[in-house]
C-alpha cells in the first residue's frame, strides 16, 4: 500500500456507500444535511458552484451528477472533480504491477475508468489539481521519508485526452509545497510562508512573489484569470489579499476574519470559512469584506475535529 497524505493530514480511503443526505427547501433555497458530519449545505438552483464532494478524516464522498446523493468510495484516494463537473481524477490505492503510481480518471456519469501511469514508487503523484479547461492535471511528486517528513522532487502533468504523463523536476523543491495551475495552463505555482513561486512547465523557476499563500480550494484564480486570491503575506496585514495577474501585484487588502479561504465564487466575491460563535459557516463575501450569502453551516466538531473539507466546483 502506498503512503499518501491529503488535506488536514489524513489518509483517504474510499468505499461505495450511500451517504444519505437529508434535504428540504425554504424560499428557493435547498438545505442539504450531510449525515453524521454536522454540516448543512444551503444551495439555490442557479448557483454556478456547488459542493461536488466532501472530505472527512476517514474518506471522500462524491456527488452524483445532477443529484443530491453523495457516495463514498474505497478503490481510490485524493479524488477531485473537474471544473466542468464531468470528470473525476484520483489516485490508485496500490502501485501498478510495474511499480509505478497511477492517476485514475473516472467519468462522473458512468464511472467508466481510465488510468495513466506516472512516477515510479516510492514516489507518488499527490495533490492533483485540474487546469481551468479540464484538459490537464498537475500533481506534486512526493516521497515519504519518515512519519512526519516528506521529500518533493517536482510535479507531474497528465493529459486527460491523450492519457499521457510527463515529469518536471524543480531545482529548489520544498517538502511542504504543492503545485497548481496558472490561467491558460502555461505555468504552475506553489506557495509557502507567504511566498508564491511560479514555474515553467519544464520545472524552471520563472519568478518568486511575496504575495501570500493561495487558498485551500481547488483553484486560486478568479473566473477571468486576472485575479489571484491569497492570505496576505505579513502578520500586520488583513486576512485576505487580491493579486492582479499576471503582474503579480497586490491590489487590494480585505478585512475579513477568514478561518480558511476556499477560492472565488465569481469575479467580485470569494468563498471562505468564518466563525459564528463556537460554530462555523462557509460564506460568500465581497471584496469589501462583507458576507452576502451563507453556503453552509458547520458545527464546531465538524470543523475542528472531523476536519470536513467541502469542494466547490460546477455541479
Amino acid at each position: 500500500m502506498k503512503s499518501h497524505i491529503r488535506l488536514g493530514g489524513f489518509a483517504i480511503f474510499l468505499a461505495l456507500l450511500n451517504a444519505g443526505p437529508v434535504s428540504a427547501e425554504t424560499g428557493g433555497v435547498v438545505h442539504i444535511e450531510l449525515p453524521s458530519t454536522g454540516v448543512t449545505l444551503h444551495e439555490r438552483p442557479d448557483d454556478r458552484l456547488r459542493v461536488t464532494s466532501y472530505e472527512l478524516y476517514h474518506g471522500v464522498y462524491l456527488r452524483g451528477k445532477g443529484s443530491d446523493v453523495f457516495t463514498k468510495r474505497t478503490q481510490y484516494y485524493g479524488l477531485t472533480v473537474s471544473p466542468r463537473g464531468d470528470r473525476i481524477a484520483g489516485l490508485s490505492e496500490e502501485f501498478a504491477a510495474d511499480g509505478r503510481d497511477e492517476v485514475v480518471l473516472l467519468d462522473r456519469g458512468t464511472w467508466a475508468e481510465k488510468r495513466v501511469k506516472t512516477v515510479r514508487g516510492p514516489w507518488i503523484t499527490d495533490w492533483l489539481r485540474w487546469s481551468p479547461d479540464g484538459r490537464y492535471l498537475v500533481g506534486t511528486e512526493r516521497r515519504k521519508l519518515t512519519d512526519t517528513k516528506w521529500a518533493v522532487s517536482g510535479f507531474s502533468i497528465v493529459d486527460r485526452k491523450k492519457l499521457t504523463y510527463r515529469q518536471a523536476k524543480v531545482t529548489d523543491p520544498n517538502p511542504e509545497a504543492y503545485f497548481e495551475w496558472t490561467p491558460g495552463a502555461r505555468s504552475v505555482i506553489s506557495w509557502l510562508d507567504g511566498e508564491i513561486k511560479e514555474y515553467w512547465l519544464d520545472g524552471r523557476l520563472r519568478r518568486s512573489l511575496k504575495v501570500g499563500n493561495t487558498p485551500n480550494g481547488e483553484y486560486a484564480f478568479s473566473p477571468s484569470g486576472r485575479r489571484l486570491l491569497t492570505g496576505c503575506p505579513y502578520e500586520d496585514d488583513p486576512d485576505v489579499c487580491v493579486v492582479r495577474w499576471p503582474e503579480g501585484k497586490i491590489t487590494k487588502k480585505v478585512n475579513f476574519p477568514a478561518e480558511s479561504l476556499l477560492g472565488w465564487w465569481d469575479e467580485r466575491h470569494f468563498i471562505a470559512v468564518a466563525g459564528k460563535g463556537r460554530d462555523f459557516q462557509v460564506v460568500v463575501a465581497g471584496l469589501d469584506g462583507k458576507p452576502v450569502r451563507v453556503l453552509a453551516d458547520l458545527d464546531e466538531k465538524a470543523w475542528k475535529i472531523a476536519s470536513v473539507y467541502l469542494l466547490y466546483t460546477r455541479a
